[in-house]
């Protein structure tokens, strides 16, 4: 992928992203302070969550550590899934 260019979402961003929405779901945590864990705004939570946004490994990871689910777990769901 050249530098500076953005990838656009496939199928293992929207599985990832209905397994986050799942775990959201589930976490009884609003998506502004979701958006204040992760440093983003809610509207771009809101774009993860309907898997329009491609994540990296660093984000990935705090989503997954403020809803309390193992980025592990999230990863092999997503992966079975897609």
């Amino acid at each position: 992928m050249q530098r500076g260019t953005r990838s656009r979402p496939g199928a293992l961003t929207r599985s990832l992203a209905a397994v986050l929405s799942n775990a959201f779901d589930d976490a009884y945590i609003t998506q502004e302070h979701l958006a204040n864990i992760i440093g983003t705004s809610d509207s771009t939570v809101s774009r993860i969550l309907r898997g329009e946004v491609v994540l990296d490994a660093e984000r990935l990871d705090l989503i997954c550590m403020a809803l309390g689910v193992p980025l592990a777990d999230v990863v092999t769901a997503a992966d079975q899934n897609r």
